[in-house]
């Protein structure tokens, strides 16, 4: 499952935003929120791209 939250944040990161991600990797944006909020509470840290789009 990791790979697939990574996969997801990679995107984000790459594209600047949640909504443009998620139309390239076919997925609601909802989706792509939520497995990066778990990410970052597995983590207990805020990550980067979230944290800059103003996210979570």
């Amino acid at each position: 499952m990791h790979a697939v939250i990574l996969r997801y944040l990679d995107q984000v990161a790459r594209v600047g935003s949640i909504r443009r991600a998620a139309e390239k990797l076919n997925v609601a944006s909802s989706a792509v929120n939520r497995q990066i909020l778990k990410l970052e509470a597995e983590s207990g840290r805020r990550s980067s791209s979230a944290a800059a789009m103003g996210c979570g």
